[in-house]
């Protein structure tokens, strides 16, 4: 593999950097290792050193054309090493690395920011790619990615679409399953099928912009050999990418013993993106026809801050605090009001210091935005 190569001829040069080894960003149940050149690989449970390998490898593709798309084997480059971060304002666990093409310096030139999130109890992870274009000129991508299942350590198993819920539903012998989900963008092509030797080798930009732009989804693939393994090629609808323009891409990985239990812990993960992680938590629409919602001033606070909002039509509204788990923490208003101008009064002594999210709701008008409690 080309990857090995030249990691082989790095060693006496880059050993600081082999010694810090891979990046484990993890719950209690379920966990990521990032390793070089956007590589991650899914365990859970996790007890770092101690665990179940669930997925083999997860890579970026960004695809343009036949002979134009980035993949893990041929192009990508280590641009920041993989990381934790220290004090993560979003998730209990947060890592980061950021790749790049300049190991074959060919097309699409793509920069990619690559960030876990993990929360201590709870059995999902979410994932964000900021791809960027760094090319001098727009162009039309899909992403997807590139995942090879490991499901309780062996490659043996089943690759299954659930169209209802646009799932990846990676299970082994009826239990184990492991869900992927698409978040930002709809899942658009899916090809799934039996590993070959040389499917990633160098010269398949072909067959892989094939597999990222199936007309139709593979339902099913099963494997019955351990020693190969499955593998899923999902990718998004034709994005623009203008020059320097970073693209959101997330998507969430869940687990269960059944596949009932991984449903609900991808719907969990579902809410914890839109709580958290969805545009808007920080930006909205200042139109003078739409309600709106204001900063919380003193931001962070300790005790006490103010909360102003606009309502634009009378009625039924509501004022809500949450964590960033998604969970309901305190309702702040709530009721009948006529349209205006208000402010709001926070003041909680029994909260821990921490990133909270207060949402505004007014008919089908919902506004959110972060505040920082320091104590």
């Amino acid at each position: 593999m080309i990857k090995i190569a030249r990691s082989v001829m790095m060693i006496l040069t880059l050993i600081p950097m082999l010694v810090l080894g891979d990046i484990w960003v993890h719950g209690d149940s379920v966990g990521v290792n990032m390793k070089g050149y956007g590589e991650l690989e899914v365990w859970g449970p996790v007890i770092p050193g101690d665990s179940t390998k669930q997925i083999d490898r997860i890579t970026l593709l960004v695809g343009t054309s036949l002979s134009s798309v980035f993949d893990y084997n041929e192009d990508a480059d280590n641009d920041i090493s993989q990381m934790l971060i220290a004090e993560p304002s979003l998730s209990d666990m947060e890592g980061f690395a950021s790749i790049n093409n300049y190991y074959s310096d060919l097309p699409p030139d793509i920069h990619a920011a690559i960030s876990p999130y993990a929360w201590t109890d709870e059995e999902y992870l979410i994932i964000k790619v900021i791809v960027t274009n760094i090319g001098a000129e727009a162009f039309d991508a899909r992403i997807g990615l590139d995942i090879i299942s490991q499901i309780a350590g062996d490659y043996d198993g089943v690759h299954t679409w659930l169209p209802e819920s646009n799932i990846i539903d990676m299970s082994r012998e009826g239990e184990n399953h492991l869900g992927l989900k698409f978040l930002s963008h709809p899942m658009t092509s899916l090809s799934q099928f039996v590993w070959f030797s040389g499917y990633s080798a160098a010269g398949q930009d072909g067959a892989l912009w094939s597999w990222m732009t199936a007309r139709d989804i593979d339902t099913v693939a099963v494997c019955t050999n351990p020693d190969d393994g499955v593998v899923s090629i999902p990718s998004s609808a034709v994005i623009r990418m203008d020059p320097d323009v970073g693209i959101p891409f997330f998507y969430c990985i869940a687990r269960g013993q059944t596949e009932a239990t991984m449903l609900e812990n991808i719907a969990a993960a579902e809410i914890a993106y839109s709580t958290i992680f969805t545009v808007g938590v920080d930006e909205f629409s200042a139109v003078p026809e739409t309600s709106t919602l204001s900063q919380n001033y003193p931001n962070p606070f300790n005790p006490s801050t103010e909360i102003n909002f606009n309502l634009v039509t009378s009625g039924e509204m509501s004022l809500d605090v949450f964590n960033l788990r998604g969970e309901h923490v305190l309702n702040l208003q709530n009721g009948w009001m006529a349209s205006g101008d208000y402010s709001v009064s926070f003041t909680n002594a029994t909260l821990p210091s921490g990133l909270y999210i207060y949402r505004l709701t007014s008919g089908s008008t919902q506004l959110q935005k972060k505040m920082t409690l320091l104590k």
